[in-house]
């Protein structure tokens, strides 16, 4: 069908919580970004959702921006949140535009798409950058949660592939 109205989109960001100043600053950048694209006609209109940072309420989020509000694309961020969203997005499919760092939302859903490099591609730069220089020894100080150790893993793995020993990680 021919699109006749703005493009509906669903935004899901983390409003409120812990993570909520990404989510606010994320919203800032659109709504600016709006203002410009709409200044002659209204183009899109976003649908903002919190997804609180939490998969469960992320789903619920996906739902309802789909069933209800009748998007025709969803951006999310966050990549616990989002790959919560993704299968939601898929079974109607839904395009969905992940900002997010660790998570290859693209891997089940080909109208998915990553707007970050993954972990493995930082890591084999870093890994690289430091065989380059002749280091050969390293450690890993690596933050406790899902990009954290889903970039030492990935630091890891390239390391082996370099011959770089892991003296340690924490």
């Amino acid at each position: 069908p021919v699109q006749t109205g703005p493009v509906r989109i669903g935004v899901l960001l983390p409003l409120t919580g812990t993570s909520s100043i990404i989510g606010q600053n994320v919203k800032a950048g659109i709504d600016r970004a709006l203002t410009e694209v709409n200044s002659e006609k209204q183009r899109f209109q976003v649908i903002y959702e919190d997804n609180q940072n939490d998969p469960k309420v992320a789903v619920t989020a996906a739902q309802k921006l789909i069933d209800i509000d009748n998007v025709d694309l969803i951006i999310t961020t966050m990549s616990g949140a989002s790959l919560a969203a993704v299968p939601v997005a898929k079974a109607k499919n839904v395009p969905v535009i992940g900002t997010v760092v660790y998570v290859d939302i693209t891997k089940d859903y080909t109208n998915s798409f990553q707007m970050f490099v993954s972990p493995q591609s930082e890591a084999d730069a870093f890994i690289n950058s430091i065989d380059t220089l002749g280091i050969k020894k390293v450690s890993i100080l690596y933050t406790n949660n899902d990009y954290g150790i889903a970039e030492k893993d990935a630091i890891k793995n390239s390391a082996t592939e370099k011959g770089v020993q892991i003296l340690d990680d924490e």
